[in-house]
């Protein structure tokens, strides 16, 4: 079973669209959650990291934004770990 690293909800935290293990599905579930709910934003989580929002726009365009990418989020996470415990090299 692969773990579940992105989520899709609005910006309120209101409602859940979906969790995904690859950004691909999220972001398809992501258009179709706007899509459906014409006015609120559509966030796309990456380990509870914001990374995506999108709306629809009443004149029936996504407004997409990337807010930082999974790879950023890796790297932060990474950086913020604690050092490694125990015999180092």
């Amino acid at each position: 079973m692969r773990p579940t690293l992105y989520n899709v909800h609005t910006a309120d935290d209101q409602d859940s669209f979906g969790q995904s293990a690859d950004y691909e599905t999220a972001l398809r579930t992501a258009r179709a959650a706007a899509r459906d709910r014409a006015g609120d934003t559509i966030l796309v989580t990456y380990k509870g990291f914001p990374v995506r929002e999108l709306s629809l726009t009443p004149d029936g365009w996504f407004a997409e934004e990337e807010l930082t990418t999974p790879e950023e989020v890796d790297r932060t996470l990474l950086a913020l770990a604690p050092p490694a415990v125990g015999k180092q090299p």
